[in-house]
């Protein structure tokens, strides 16, 4: 496992996440379920052009340590970039995650009556305070006669939109376990965030009490503070 800022990071006025939630929590063998992961509960939320898209939730994903399968997550956060910034370019800004395959279609169907009725499509994913499931990051013991524990290495305490007028990335990209678990890939690029938002980051990945909080800038001249 690696530094925790390999995972989650804001430096240089950037809010980054870059986890490989999607293939770390589809197995329990220790090769995978030992690794970080970012998976969404229902309250992670999905709307196109003003109206919300319902996902269905995964059959069968095994949070941190876990040896019995969640059923509950809708979503799995693979990548977030925002420029914390009062005002300025979004083009880097984006974020990724996995959905199921239904979800996928539900998505890729709603943008796309939407934009055979208008020009310009606004497409939101929202991350309340309590979608990401906790417990989803592995402490390593601090001396070989201590055992580790699992926590967090990312909270959101604040919910946020991050809004977006660009076509949105979909992309099926497998089946994962069974054909019931089959996986869509959803990026929306040119992101602005609704808010400032604060974010709580773990700064060891050592020490689950390391955390520090940051306030991340909405990107978003017309966001309140």
């Amino acid at each position: 496992m690696e530094q925790v800022s390999r995972y989650v990071s804001n430096r240089n006025n950037a809010f980054t996440v870059n986890v490989n939630s999607l293939q770390n929590s589809q197995s329990t063998s220790p090769e995978f379920a030992m690794e970080p992961k970012m998976l969404l509960g229902s309250s992670f939320a999905i709307k196109i052009a003003g109206q919300p898209v319902t996902l269905t939730k995964f059959a069968a994903m095994y949070p941190g340590g876990a040896t019995e399968a969640n059923t509950d997550i809708v979503a799995t956060l693979e990548n977030l970039y925002v420029a914390s910034a009062t005002l300025g370019t979004t083009s880097c800004n984006s974020i990724t995650f996995a959905v199921t395959k239904a979800s996928l279609d539900a998505i890729a169907n709603a943008y796309s009556q939407a934009a055979g009725n208008r020009e310009m499509v606004t497409v939101e994913a929202t991350i309340a305070t309590d979608s990401l499931v906790t417990g989803q990051f592995y402490f390593q013991p601090a001396t070989g006669t201590t055992a580790g524990n699992w926590g967090d290495i990312l909270t959101f305490q604040d919910a946020v939109t991050f809004t977006s007028t660009s076509e949105p990335s979909i992309e099926e990209i497998g089946g994962g376990n069974s054909s019931s678990n089959a996986i869509g890939l959803i990026t929306f690029n040119n992101i602005r965030a609704s808010n400032n938002f604060n974010v709580s980051i773990t700064a060891s990945n050592i020490d689950s009490n390391a955390k520090f909080v940051s306030n991340i800038m909405a990107n978003n001249s017309a966001a309140g503070a």
